[in-house]
């Protein structure tokens, strides 16, 4: 049986200007609205670095008083 294509675009990006990205891994997209975000940080002249769940922020949940993390989708600098 042939498996069904993803309800939403995915992939990895291949930035035009890699000297701007600053993740440690080559970003992938979930979703149309990502790669279009990724597209814009990478071409636009504003943004002078950007990274895509580069860092994680931990903290306690309040509900279950568990230690989590909580993982940006973007990180950039103007």
């Amino acid at each position: 049986m042939a498996r069904k294509s993803p309800k939403f675009k995915q992939g990895y990006f291949q930035p035009k200007n890699p000297n701007k990205y600053r993740g440690k891994h080559v970003p992938i997209y979930r979703s149309g609205w990502e790669l279009a975000f990724m597209r814009l940080c990478d071409g636009h002249p504003n943004v002078e670095c950007w990274a895509s769940e580069s860092h994680s922020i931990p903290y306690r949940n309040p509900f279950t008083g568990k230690m989590t993390r909580y993982i940006p989708d973007f990180l950039l600098s103007y």
